[in-house]
């Protein structure tokens, strides 16, 4: 019997996936993963290693360059994308920031949100579908 993941782990994998995906296409990305620590446990009298997550502004787990252009982005296997953009809106970004949350449904499709610091909502700019990204209008790119 395969033993399932937790959603950490999975939630893990899905940055590693975008982060792929990405660099296929010609982006540098940088995927900021969680971190350990050590502790020393006094009353077992070992040493303990704790993870402690390290997303960018509280909210960003993907950084991508090209060209000029950059991205940053929030992974995320939730069903609504409601809390994550919460979160962005705590975030002082620039008018011309490219804010991006991919929200992966299943194993076969992803919804990309575009945030817009201006208007402070997020909105569908497209679906990955089987590494595929179809655009939701017009000639949107990534």
């Amino acid at each position: 019997m395969k033993k399932k993941k937790n959603t950490r782990k999975r939630g893990l994998d899905f940055q590693r996936w975008i982060k792929g995906w990405l660099e296929e296409r010609g982006w540098m990305v940088h995927n900021e993963t969680p971190s350990t620590r050590p502790f020393y446990d006094k009353k077992k009298k070992k040493l303990i290693f704790i993870s402690h997550r390290n997303d960018i502004f509280k909210c960003i787990d993907l950084i991508a360059k090209k060209d000029s252009r950059t991205l940053w982005i929030q992974a995320t296997l939730h069903k609504s994308v409601k809390d994550k953009v919460e979160k962005l809106k705590e975030v002082p970004w620039a008018d011309n920031d490219e804010v991006f949350v991919f929200q992966k449904i299943d194993r076969q499709e992803i919804i990309i949100w575009r945030y817009s610091p201006v208007r402070e909502v997020a909105e569908e700019a497209g679906r990955i579908k089987r590494r595929v990204f179809y655009p939701k209008e017009g000639r949107f790119e990534l």
